[in-house]
């Protein structure tokens, strides 16, 4: 005799997918903002996270990415739905949790998995993002050949570690999806954030983030800005930090995250002829931008700036004026 679960008993898998959806449900009553004197919701979220972050160098040298996506808060929780449904059809533990670099090179929950069975799941995901009405944005770093190279550069003066080059990267992301909100039809409102937290870093992304809000109110007093910016600096709304186990959307932005470094590499990499099967297939939405900063671009700008002979006291009155002891 079969045994059948009793009608109305919820799951584990069930209860997962409500628990993540619920997660997702309620970081959108946390991202308040206020709208001409009223208390309300951010209707557009943007889910940001990296990869790279102390990798060794590869062929292409130091590479660094953040990578993010912009959608509805309705689109994102019908988004967490299916994801974590894919995810658990596979048989990861509850709560399940997609981390590329794991994923592709078999390990942690992924360990003993072949490769068509790895392309199945990644292909599914893909899909889902495909499916869902959202805009994607990669911001790559390329830090020169090796540690040798970076010190001795000006960039590498300025980005010094990883916190630095970390908080770069991540707030050019939220800029370029901010840029990207008049895509989304009927909503004019202010766009929240919210990063994969990393206890290490996220205070140097917030102080840079709040630093940002405060010079897009100071340029609106002063009209010292082009009303494009204008439109871009009146998209910032609040920023958040969670776990991307716990936030399924940014799991998606690991993701492209770490296709939009794996692009670079491959493409510097002459014994690559083709890009990924994955990237193709994430890339044919169409609604995937890039950035990228290389050492050799960056170079003339920081030098610049080192080579002013007020830079110290500058910098010293930016950080008295933002109220920061120190960037990180």
């Amino acid at each position: 005799m079969t045994n059948h679960p009793q009608a109305g008993k919820i799951t584990p898998g069930q209860e997962a997918v409500s628990q993540s959806v619920q997660d997702v449900r309620n970081m959108a009553g946390l991202l308040f903002i206020w709208s001409r004197g009223r208390r309300q919701m951010a209707v557009l979220r943007a889910y940001i996270d990296e990869s790279g972050v102390g990798d060794d160098s590869t062929a292409a040298g130091y590479v660094f990415a953040s990578a993010g996506f912009l959608g509805a808060t309705d689109d994102w929780e019908r988004f967490t739905k299916r994801w974590v449904e894919a995810l658990l059809a596979e048989g990861l533990p509850n709560p399940p949790e997609l981390h590329m670099k794991l994923l592709l090179h078999g390990q942690g929950a992924f360990k003993g998995w072949d490769e068509p069975r790895r392309s199945r799941l990644l292909g599914t995901l893909i899909t889902i993002i495909n499916e869902t009405p959202l805009l994607g944005h990669g911001c790559v770093i390329a830090r020169g050949s090796g540690p040798k190279d970076w010190e001795k550069t000006y960039s590498g003066h300025v980005l010094s570690s990883a916190r630095h080059y970390y908080a770069a990267g991540v707030i050019r992301c939220i800029w370029e999806l901010a840029s990207r909100a008049s895509g989304f039809l009927g909503a004019d409102e202010k766009v929240g954030f919210v990063c994969g937290s990393n206890e290490n870093w996220e205070g140097g992304v917030a102080n840079l983030y709040e630093i940002m809000k405060k010079e897009s109110r100071e340029r609106l007093v002063s009209k010292e800005t082009t009303k494009e910016m204008l439109a871009i600096f009146g998209r910032l709304g609040p920023i958040a930090f969670e776990s991307p186990k716990e936030f399924p959307p940014l799991q998606a932005a690991d993701l492209l995250a770490y296709e939009s470094r794996r692009r670079y590499i491959d493409q510097h990499n002459p014994d690559r002829d083709r890009p990924r099967a994955s990237l193709v297939r994430l890339e044919s939405g169409q609604r995937i931008s890039y950035c990228l900063h290389k050492k050799d671009d960056m170079e003339p700008i920081f030098e610049k700036v080192l080579a002013d002979p007020e830079y110290e006291n500058k910098k010293a009155a930016w950080r008295k004026k933002n109220k920061l002891a120190r960037l990180d």
